[in-house]
């Protein structure tokens, strides 16, 4: 980023707002009992796929950004969950999450397109790494601790998240149920 101070940075996240709870709501359900209390469940208003997270650029930019956003990706799409799965691993499972691929068009190269812009553009910065799409349904309260113990019922969560893959999952929202937002300060 320039060092120039005088103008207002902001802090960014690409997201798919998702507006279809009731299936998220009962996975979340299923898989409550086993989780810790360390972990926190995300809330039904703040379900989303992320498409770029964090990022800062200059105010004065954002509406290039916006421009791109909006006509690179479709505002409305059906997206597919696929997978229940432990990130980063089922070994330290951080965050529980739902994989999820659009099946009406390349996700990823749009979205890596986008991040090659906010890398190229000396006024703005990628705070973090982007990851795999996905809908996060419980993350543990502090991601970066290192002292993290598994959940005292690690085999039941397991078991669990296999049922969940059987069970529910593949399932597709429609595009009536996920909006594309580019968003300031999220949840």
């Amino acid at each position: 980023m320039s060092s120039d101070t005088s103008q207002k940075y902001t802090q960014q996240w690409v997201r798919y707002q998702v507006h279809s709870h009731s299936i998220l709501q009962e996975i979340q359900k299923q898989l409550g009992p086993y989780v810790s209390d360390r972990y926190t469940q995300i809330n039904p208003t703040d379900y989303h796929v992320t498409l770029v997270p964090q990022f800062t650029c200059l105010q004065n930019d954002l509406p290039s950004y916006h421009s791109y956003v909006f006509d690179s990706f479709p505002y409305e799409t059906p997206i597919t969950a696929t997978e229940a799965y432990f990130y980063p691993s089922r070994t330290e499972p951080r965050v529980i999450c739902l994989n999820v691929e659009t099946p009406d068009f390349d996700l990823i190269s749009k979205r890596d397109t986008l991040v090659r812009k906010i890398e190229k553009d000396q006024d703005s910065e990628k705070i973090l790494d982007p990851v795999n799409p996905h809908i996060t349904l419980f993350t543990i309260d502090d991601p970066m601790d290192s002292s993290m113990s598994l959940p005292p019922q690690i085999s039941q969560l397991h078991d669990t998240v296999d049922e969940i893959n059987k069970t529910y999952l593949p399932f597709t929202f429609d595009e009536t149920e996920l909006k594309l937002s580019s968003i300031s300060n999220p949840g």
